[in-house]
């Protein structure tokens, strides 16, 4: 699943990663060894670290059919659909995926929260757009840490580099 992730500028090294093999391998990506994992009754992924304030990764997927209108270059144009992409700038990615990366912030239980999304679009033959959301929850407070930064960069990094069946 392509080259390891190099090492930050301040010399902390890559923690060892496990594969997540999502949903019977609809899309296979990478996190910390250390991180738990659990599956809700709707089938949505969710990975975090057991520390306290830990950020909560959030994985869900969902397939539709393709607008016919929508020709070539389906899946930027797939996440051009998407209500935020006005506002977000949308990326090729190999294979014709493409992705979308943006966050926003939230409020739960009365604690300020930013979430991170990577959106990803895969076109499936014959007309058809698969779907793969990535949600990364911090405490707004955290978003400076530096610890959170090297985390998201990491995410992103394996985000990108996923594999889709």
């Amino acid at each position: 699943m392509g080259s390891s992730l190099a090492a930050s500028s301040n010399n902390d090294s890559v923690p060892d990663l496990k594969t997540i093999t999502y949903r019977g391998g609809i899309v296979t990506f990478r996190i910390p060894i250390t991180w738990i994992e659990e599956y809700d009754t709707e089938d949505c992924g969710v990975f975090y670290e057991d520390v306290e304030d830990s950020g909560t990764l959030r994985v869900n997927t969902f397939t539709s059919k393709a607008p016919d209108h929508l020709g070539g270059n389906l899946a930027v144009k797939a996440l051009q659909s998407i209500r935020k992409a006005e506002d977000h700038p949308i990326e090729d990615l190999d294979n014709g995926k493409a992705i979308m990366r943006y966050s926003e912030p939230a409020e739960e239980d009365g604690a300020s929260l930013l979430i991170t999304y990577w959106v990803i679009a895969i076109p499936m033959a014959p007309n058809h757009i698969r779907f793969a959301d990535f949600s990364y929850t911090i405490l707004e407070s955290a978003r400076g840490d530096p610890r959170v930064t090297k985390t998201k960069k990491l995410l992103d990094y394996e985000f990108r580099n996923a594999i889709f069946s």
